[in-house]
């Protein structure tokens, strides 16, 4: 997908420029490259996690995973 088009689908997403991965939900307008601000080709990596339910309808919650260690 080009920068400026529409995400079809939600998920983590590698540019072409400079191989920075971001994650696009559904719908949203697809950025130019964070690291180099150029227009780019972004390429499908992998689903985003908590975003599609059973039901195949997108969620707009996002579910993160955090690891907390406590000094003893």
């Amino acid at each position: 997908m080009k920068t400026g088009r529409d995400a079809n689908r939600s998920g983590s997403y590698i540019s072409e420029c400079c191989l920075t991965e971001v994650t696009i939900l559904h719908g949203q307008m697809f950025p130019r490259c964070p690291a180099c601000f150029a227009l780019t080709i972004w390429e499908f990596v992998k689903q985003a996690r908590g975003y599609i339910g059973g039901d195949g309808m997108e969620s707009k919650s996002i579910r993160a995973e955090v690891e907390i260690e406590i000094p003893a």
